[in-house]
């Protein structure tokens, strides 16, 4: 499920046939993550192997419908926004594996790729991309701003869409971080409010995750269980280890805060727990970076 890229001819060859590859098999689409960027799974398997598109246990059946004025309105504009989309995707995947400069390259390939063709929703999703790993790299002031700019873009085409949750979400995580707890559980209200709406059951979880973290962060550890244990049953349900194990890493880290605060042994086992279970969906998927990352925090 996890084999390795060949970093060389095979990844440029790859990548001039991603176009081609995102019509030709567009009923065959699979999320990367949560958030809503999906790729043909040929593109998956060429890429990663056989059984790739398995490993965030993330398949979906058929992609979001497009924003309005992003339908493309013949087959080039059609496979160039397929390309866009894989390549967004693609530096998704390397962005996991913490394959920074190959990650960056692709997400800005197709953020270029998608604003010269004005395809709002492919320009929206590379921006979502961006963020994140802006994010991963430890730069939140430049993960906001994308965050913000492509927020702004889905308010304006789609108000209240499958997006708009996904970057109110990444927006709260962005202000948790900084320790903004206001603006942080503002956003994740409206968008598990916009989520439930929607029916969209995994920015539920990752709504209700966000507001468990806050609530931890404010030191009622109470509330915070409650939140991430409805958070991690909904994940369970859906089959959504990758984001589970995600709670688990984040839950870890604010356990062990909160036991070093308060001297507290039992919260300080519970921190370990949630780190022994975040390593382990990690290396589940081959994430050598983020299981090794969950390990040291021991």
């Amino acid at each position: 499920e996890d084999a390795e890229e060949d970093e060389g001819g095979e990844e440029h060859g790859q990548r001039q046939r991603q176009g081609e590859h995102g019509q030709r098999h567009a009923r065959h689409l699979v999320h990367d993550d949560h958030a809503g960027i999906l790729v043909p799974e040929c593109l998956l398997d060429d890429v990663r192997g056989p059984r790739a598109h398995d490993r965030d246990g993330d398949e979906e059946d058929d992609e979001p419908g497009p924003l309005e004025g992003d339908e493309p309105e013949d087959d080039e504009g059609h496979r160039a926004a397929g390309r866009a989309r894989a390549l967004s995707c693609l530096g998704n995947l390397k962005r996991k594996r913490r394959d920074w400069a190959a990650a960056e390259e692709l997400i800005r390939e197709s953020l270029a790729l998608a604003t010269e063709r004005g395809y709002p929703r492919e320009t929206i999703l590379a921006r979502e991309a961006l963020g994140d790993f802006h994010l991963d790299r430890g730069a939140p002031a430049e993960a906001r701003r994308e965050f913000e700019t492509a927020l702004a873009m889905a308010d304006q085409v789609a108000p209240d869409s499958d997006l708009t949750v996904e970057l109110l979400r990444r927006l709260g995580e962005v202000h948790l971080a900084g320790g903004d707890l206001g603006q942080a559980a503002r956003h994740a209200e409206r968008s598990l409010a916009i989520a439930r709406r929607l029916g969209d059951r995994i920015e539920e979880a990752c709504s209700l995750r966000l507001i468990g973290l806050i609530r931890a962060e404010e030191g009622d550890l109470d509330a915070s269980r409650t939140y991430l244990d409805q958070s991690g049953e909904i994940l369970q349900q859906i089959g959504k280890r990758y984001e589970l194990a995600r709670l688990c890493l984040a839950a870890g880290l604010a356990w062990r805060k909160r036991a070093r605060r308060g001297k507290s042994r039992g919260i300080l086992d519970e921190s370990v727990n949630y780190l022994r279970r975040a390593a382990a969906g990690f290396e589940s998927f081959g994430l050598w970076g983020p299981t090794a990352g969950a390990l040291l925090e021991l």
